[in-house]
Formats: structure tokens, sequence, C-alpha cells
């Protein structure tokens, strides 16, 4: 504890005083604000253990064998120079900070900083330090990663390893690996945000995509995921939000997902049983019925996806050098820093507009060849590299980067052009030979190695467009309206093309207008369901669709040769002819998850949550009502639900099932003119009864982990 404390205040005093975080624990379990976490608390406590019953004993002996008066002279000048050591350093990092700041030296303190600890001497400071984290990197790649690759396959078994950790090559580190795996999260933020500057809202960790990128280099399509981990909203996590989240997952380039948490438990385990670090779906979940819908839809998607190969022609360099120079190597699926805003978003922007990208680095572009305007690695092969806001660069990177100008290729500076050579070797003339060989570059190749401004803040989806374009760069699928809410990515299988979009936006639909530059060869444009596991064949539009998105939609349309006598569908899902909507009176039953029942009746459909008598309720709740129709007066219906899944009954018939996205139901053929009996049945998520159970030891724990739930929103809200 007293370990624990000590950390929390120095973390507390260094963030007051010097204005830095110089550790971030928030990705690990059981911590304090970031500052402090549960592990490292035990481990100070084996520490002084080890420190008073072990160490100190000796220390004291040898300790005590020196004279009195030289040991309290040796121990005054430690003091000193310790005292004098600790102030020079804060002074030197607090005038480091305020030069960057552009703060001028007005004290003669500050001046005698800048003169005797200016930027030069933090600037080879930190060069040293990339040089000691790059070198710790290789060693671990040399004696961990690679032996435990050898192992498993003299073994005859697979590696299987997860971004997780820090200080290992974002990309190369997993190009190894047989199934290299990343992390998605289920936040409540998913599907109601998505900014463009940080992961907020967006589910994938930022990891993901290059994860993604080092197994399509490696020619892998098996990208694993630690999917719908959830320690924030357990017992509130509904079908639908798990939908959006695993969407965008494999919008990431996930193509296998293992559910993270959803936890067996013993019968006779007490209720709610075992629950560790994840989504509480099993059988003693209200929605666990439902369970298998979302299941076949991920299955069936995760099916297509991986025996496919994901297609991208857009090569991304992030200022990984920079990064680990000046803000040192970050804690991995969840940094604390980085820089630019974009180097984790920008990709989601290329493939917003239509096209597809991967994340390269330095050895991989040494390494690639280059011919006919691309980088060829592998199979891959890029028509464009965008460097995002590099400002260190290897000569040799630079001398590859002028054989793919030579070869026709599009280099892309974004923000900056490289001036300095990574580590100390740039202090002693490799900035000059970077400097020298960038100016010779773009005299060169003018036309093929430019200089454009860095993307601002919540305009990046249209500064790729712009970029996209004013310099050819050509996507897969022209999409003349991009939306922050909707992405798509390509895949080729054998004679198809096959394109995923997503709706991962919790209310809002969108219509996109897009053309696919494909090759049609007598294809047509199918539609395949992964709901359903249905194909149908869309009308004959060319390359050119109107392709509409209700809210949390996805689709799958592929280009394949038409079939004589398939079934046909519309690229718009919506409904057509009347709806209904209109007030009515409600006889209501709500059978309680703990067994109790409750009836009334109302003219006024309310949100069950914001009624304190109700707002503890979990289970069923069963509306019927009288509906009176006149013929052809109503085609369809939709009913405002929170947070439930829905089931229909019209005159005893089922009219079917909606677990996301807009609760609305084809009724065309169901109603008979006169009066018709609806039965609409809503099952609710266990959260808002979990809340009520002050003295439940589970619900003590999952809901006040990390962030304290409330009551959600339930039931029929409108009809």
């Amino acid at each position: 504890l007293l370990g624990g404390l000590y950390e929390y205040l120095c973390s507390v005093f260094t963030e007051l005083v010097f204005g830095t975080v110089f550790w971030d624990y928030s990705a690990i379990p059981f911590n304090l604000g970031g500052r402090i976490n549960l592990l490292y608390c035990f481990f100070w406590g084996f520490a002084a253990v080890a420190w008073f019953r072990g160490l100190y004993p000796i220390l004291a002996r040898w300790i005590a064998k020196i004279p009195p008066r030289p040991g309290k002279a040796v121990v005054w000048l430690l003091i000193a120079f310790m005292s004098v050591n600790m102030a020079v350093s804060g002074l030197a990092l607090a005038r480091y900070s305020a030069r960057a700041a552009g703060e001028p030296a007005d004290a003669a303190w500050e001046q005698y900083m800048d003169a005797h600890y200016g930027d030069d001497v933090m600037e080879r400071i930190y060069r040293m330090r990339y040089d000691y984290e790059l070198t710790l990197a290789e060693l671990f790649k040399e004696r961990f990663l690679d032996e435990l690759n050898a192992w498993c396959r003299a073994c005859g078994v697979k590696s299987r390893i997860q971004a997780y950790g820090k200080g290992c090559m974002p990309v190369e580190s997993l190009m190894d690996v047989d199934i290299p795996e990343c992390e998605t999260w289920y936040h409540k933020e998913n599907g109601e945000i998505f900014p463009d500057d940080k992961m907020s809202g967006h589910g994938y960790k930022m990891v993901n995509k290059f994860v993604a990128s080092g197994a399509h280099l490696s020619g892998k399509n098996v990208v694993s995921c630690e999917e719908i981990t959830n320690t924030r909203f357990v017992f509130n996590e509904t079908l639908e939000r798990i939908k959006i989240t695993g969407d965008l997952s494999n919008l990431s380039g996930v193509t296998h997902s293992v559910l993270h948490g959803y936890n067996y438990s013993p019968a006779e385990a007490p209720f709610p049983g075992w629950v560790r670090y994840g989504t509480f779906y099993n059988e003693r979940n209200p929605l666990w019925r439902f369970f298998p819908e979302w299941i076949s839809y991920k299955a069936r998607l995760s099916t297509v996806l991986r025996n496919s190969d994901m297609q991208t022609d857009i090569a991304l360099m992030q200022p990984l050098v920079d990064m680990w120079t000046y803000l040192a190597p970050q804690f991995e699926p969840s940094p604390g820093k980085w820089r630019p805003f974009y180097v984790n978003t920008l990709w989601e922007a290329v493939h917003q507009n239509g096209g597809g990208c991967d994340y390269l680095t330095e050895s991989i572009l040494q390494r690639s060849t280059f011919a006919d305007g691309r980088i060829e690695y592998g199979d891959r092969s890029y028509k464009a590299l965008l460097l995002l806001e590099v400002e260190t660069i290897s000569p040799e990177t630079l001398a590859a980067i002028g054989r793919y100008a030579a070869a026709g290729g599009k280099v892309f500076f974004v923000g900056s052009t490289p001036s300095k050579a990574p580590g100390l070797a740039g202090l002693e003339g490799g900035d000059k030979e970077v400097q020298r060989l960038t100016a010779d570059l773009m005299k060169q190749y003018p036309d093929r190695i430019l200089h454009v401004e860095a993307p601002r803040k919540g305009h990046l989806i249209g500064w790729y467009k712009e970029l996209q374009q004013k310099y050819g760069l050509t996507p897969a699928v022209r999409i003349d309206n991009p939306q922050a809410f909707v992405n798509q990515n390509h895949y080729k299988a054998g004679n198809l093309d096959i394109f995923f979009f997503a709706n991962y936006s919790l209310t809002e639909a969108y219509t996109l207008d897009t053309e696919f530059n494909i090759d049609l060869r007598g294809r047509r444009m199918w539609l395949w369901d992964p709901m359903t596991g249905e194909r149908a064949l869309l009308p004959d539009t060319g390359t050119r669709l109107k392709l509409h998105l209700e809210p949390t939609e996805s689709r799958l349309l592929v280009f394949d040769k038409p079939v004589r006598g398939a079934a046909t569908a519309t690229a718009d899902a919506r409904l057509e002819g009347p709806a209904e909507r209109r007030a009515l009176h409600w006889n209501v039953t709500l059978n309680h998850y703990d067994g109790t029942v409750a009836e009334l009746e109302t003219d006024r459909l309310f949100d069950l949550g914001k009624e304190k008598r109700f707002e503890s309720f979990s289970g069923q709740i069963v509306y019927r009502t009288t509906l009176d129709v006149r013929p052809g007066e109503c085609a369809h219906m939709e009913f405002g639900v929170e947070n439930c899944v829905s089931e229909l009954y019209v005159n005893g018939v089922k009219a079917g099932t909606v677990w996301h996205g807009r609760h609305v139901y084809d009724v065309a053929k169901l109603l008979r003119p006169g009066k018709n009996e609806l039965k609409l049945v809503l099952t609710t998520t266990l959260g808002n009864y979990m809340l009520s159970l002050k003295e439940n030891p589970t619900m003590v724990k999952w809901s006040n982990f990390k962030y304290k739930q409330v009551v959600n929103p339930c039931g029929l809200t409108w009809g």
C-alpha cells in the first residue's frame, strides 16, 4: 500500500509540476486513474518484503562497519548530490516544455538552463533513448518472438500472439506469427460518436489495422481478434451494440473473432454466475435465446472474409521513429500519446472514400521492389505512399523512396518533410544526409514526390477525398458522399469481387452514391445477406449503385456471374407502402426476471427506466392492443424500442424478430380489414435489475468497474 501511495503521489506531482504524464496504467486492469494499478502494488509489496527481509540486513551489516565520522560525511554528500541532481533535472524538464510552448527565458535560472541544458542536450538524450528502445525491441524479437515461433513449429502447433504491451514493432512483430491477434472493445460510445482524432467510439483498438497490415504483407487471411471485451457495461450489453462493435472489428481487418469473456457458469454458482472480463451472455441472460441470431450472422460474415483476400493499394507510413524518440514506446493497444493526431485514423478516411490501405514500415519499404508506379511486397501492390508527418527517416529508406519514384510511383510527405536520421547517428552527420537526400529527391521528382498540407481535426474524410481526386488515386469504389459512420472493405475470392459495407450508427440512415471501378466481365451485382445466408441478384445498373443503409445495417455486395431464375432484391431494404403510427390503448404485462408479474393499462407509452416503480425491471414485457384498419391502409409498422429485442405477432401469427436497427415489420399480408390483435413482446437486458441488487458482490464489482453504470432506457416509447 505504501509503495502504491508513493507512486500515486509521484504521478500527481510530476503531472502538476511538469505538465507531463510519465506513465499511464489506464489499459491495465484495476488501475486508479491510470496512476497506479493493483498488479504493480503487489509488486511493490513483494519488493518491500524482499528488501527488508533479504537485502537490507546484508547492507546494514556492511554499513555498520563504516566509521561514524566518514560515514556521516558520505551520507551528507550523497544527499546534497541527489538534491541537486533532482533539482537540475526538474528545472531542465520544465524549461524544455516551456521552450516547446514558445515561452521566452526571462529569469536568470531559465537562461542558465537554456544555455547549459538546451534543446541540443535534450535532443541527444531523446536520441539515446531511441537507440536504447530499438535495442530492446530487437532483443525481444530475437529472444522471445523468434524463439516462440520456432518452438511452436517444432511442436507442430500454430503460434498465436496478441499485440499487447510496448516496445514492439507494430507491423513486423506479428508478421511471423501464424495467428496474429488484435483487440476490439464493447463501449457505450460505439455507434454514437466517431471522431477522427481519437479512438473513442471506434470499438477496435489502434493496433488492429497494424496487425491486419502485417497479416496482409505476410500472406495471411486469418486476422484474429479478442472481440467484444467489456468491463464497463456488463449486464447492459445489447445485441445491437454487439453487432455494431463486431462490424467495426471486421472493418479494421479482422476475419477471425474470439469472443472474450462469454463465461461458462455452473448451475450451482450464486446468481448471476461467473463473470470475468466480458460480456454477460449465458443461459442466465434474458437475451440468451436471441444470441444465435448474431452468432449466425457473424459466422457467415467471417467465413466469407476469411476465405477472401482484402484489397489494398495505398500505403501509409507512421512516424514511428519520431514517436519512439520523443514520446517513448507506448502501451499498446491503448497508447497514452501519439503524433500526429490522425496517425491511427487516416486509414479510415481512405476506406470511407472507397479505397483500401495498409501500414508499411521503413524496413518493409527497403525490402520491396518497384515497377510501373507500384510498391511490390509479396502479393501486395501499392500505387501511392503517404508519409504521415515523418521527420526522422533513415537514408536507406529515402534511397528506396527514390527507386520507387524512378519507377513512376507517387509519394506524399504529409505535413512535414524528412529532416533527421534516427538515433545518435543522426547527430553525427546523419541529419544533414537526410536533408540533402530529401531535397535532391523532391527536386529530381517534383511531380512524384510532393509535400501536402496536413489535415485538420474533423476534416480527415474531406482532406483525403480531395487528395484522391487531385492526384488520380482511383479507389475500388467511388463514393460521392462519404460518411463518418459508414465504411467498406474490398475483397477478392477467385472471380468474385466482394464489398463489405457497414453503417455503424445507432440512429442515422445513409444513402451513398457509388460507382465500382472494376471490370464486370459478364458479371452482375449480387446481394449476399449474412443475416439469412440468402443470395439475390440486384437490378442491372452496371457498376453504379445508390446504396441505402439503415442504422446498424451491413451489406455484402458481390460481383459474380448471373444465374437464370435467381432470386432478386433491391439495394434499398426500406419497406414500401403506408406505415402505421397512431395513439393506441395498450395492455401491458411485465414478467420480471425475479418471477414477479405486473399488469397495467396505458394510453401513454413511456421509458420504464424513467419510472421509479419500473427502473429495476428486467425480463419480458408484453404489449397488447387492437388495431382497426381499412383495406390497404397499413403495409408496415414501426416501434420505438429502447435496448430490447422485439417480436411482433399479428392475429396470432409471428411477423418477425428485430434485434438491431429500426424495429420495422412488414404486416401487409398479416393485417385484415377491421379489427386486428397485436402483441409486441420485448426482452430486456439484465442491467437495470442488477443495479437494484446492492448486496450482490458480482453486481457491486462489475456495475462500478472503471465506470459507474446507471439505469438504462427500456421498453416501448412509441408505436
